[in-house]
């Protein structure tokens, strides 16, 4: 028994929109004409698109487009913010890391620091794994305030 064959979603949708090559659309509606079973859902699918051409959507205020830009502008500076802050103070811990270890002769106080070191790194990787595995799930990462 054979199974059902469906209907081309990319080629239906371009054809309803007329934006098929003349010989891809002819093409097309051969195939629709030795596929009858195919009718309904063709015909379902073309009311959604007149009902759908019909829409007007009104345009946006001019409030919101500035709204739009101000936060883009926002979101720039404080990634550029934190991305100096974060870079500076990274510079800052590995040269006083390297100034103890290499001019302090204390093995404790070098053991000491080498440990808060790694456990600084560990910490950090564990919330980059923790979120870089949460991020595909997240239900709220594209909603915007």
């Amino acid at each position: 028994m054979s199974e059902k064959q469906q209907i081309p979603a990319e080629s239906l949708m371009a054809w309803l929109d007329g934006e098929l090559p003349e010989e891809e659309a002819a093409a097309f509606e051969e195939l629709l004409g030795k596929h009858p079973e195919w009718r309904e859902e063709v015909a379902s699918m073309s009311a959604i698109v007149q009902a759908t051409s019909r829409l007007q959507l009104p345009p946006p205020p001019a409030r919101t487009w500035d709204h739009y830009w101000e936060e883009i502008d926002d979101r720039i500076s404080k990634r550029f913010g934190w991305g100096l802050l974060f870079t500076g103070s990274m510079i800052l811990i590995s040269i006083g890391v390297w100034k103890v270890l290499h001019h302090t002769e204390d093995m404790w106080v070098k053991s000491g620091l080498v440990l808060v070191v790694l456990g600084v790194i560990a910490l950090f990787a564990g919330v980059l794994r923790a979120r870089i595995r949460e991020l595909p799930h997240d239900r709220y990462r594209r909603i915007r305030k």
